[in-house]
């Protein structure tokens, strides 16, 4: 099994090259920092989706699912401080096929949005 320690935090930043699958898994959360503290949960998620996108600010996420084919298919994993602001703006995209908010207790937000999958 490879260590944390020998995967470089770039490589999981940014994806290399051009996703050759139909699925890619976006995050978006606040901060870098924040980013940086999950890489052992960014790799377990990479076994299921293996393109994941990260992004701190709601406008480059927005743009880059707006730039994908109709054809691609994103599931959304968002920060509950960012919810409502990207909800409103990406939900109706046929690209995006479901959502998951982390932290979150908001029982009305995740009902008001169809997309959006309730996690245990």
């Amino acid at each position: 099994m490879v260590s944390t320690e020998s995967i470089s935090q770039a490589s999981l930043l940014s994806p290399i090259g051009e996703n050759l699958e139909i699925f890619s898994l976006i995050w978006l959360d606040l901060a870098e920092n924040e980013i940086h503290k999950n890489i052992d949960v960014q790799q377990q998620l990479r076994t299921i989706i293996n393109y994941l996108k990260l992004f701190e600010h709601i406008d480059d996420c927005e743009q880059y699912v707006q730039s994908l084919s109709k054809d691609e298919r994103i599931v959304l994993l968002i920060h509950e401080k960012l919810a409502k602001d990207i909800l409103e703006r990406v939900h109706e995209l046929r690209q995006i096929i479901s959502i998951y908010i982390y932290n979150t207790d908001d029982i009305q937000l995740m009902n008001a949005y169809k997309k959006v999958c309730k996690t245990k």
